[in-house]
């Protein structure tokens, strides 16, 4: 799976803020490749999205807001949220 269409964006922010979103994402999930790797291997194999996100925000549970803060958490679930579904899009118009 290839992270190209991150590139459509014009916004530099909003990559990184993208890839930033996965990266953790794939982390709390237990992947350690590249970000490309990551996502070629998730998105080959037969994944929940709706639980992996559960995961993905549980992780957060009882941390400090003031480490985390939450405009910081708030915007790394809707990122991997829009990409989770981007992604899923893409990969089912086939």
């Amino acid at each position: 799976m290839s992270l190209n269409w991150l590139e459509t964006y014009s916004s530099k922010s909003t990559v990184r803020a993208y890839k930033w979103g996965l990266e953790n994402f794939f982390k709390i999930l237990g992947f350690s490749g590249s970000l490309e790797e990551n996502a070629k291997s998730y998105f080959s194999q037969k994944s929940n999205y709706e639980e992996d996100l559960k995961t993905f925000l549980v992780n957060f549970k009882g941390r400090p807001p003031n480490s985390l803060g939450i405009e910081q958490l708030a915007a790394q679930a809707a990122n991997v949220t829009n990409i989770l579904k981007h992604i899923y899009l893409l990969t089912t118009s086939k």
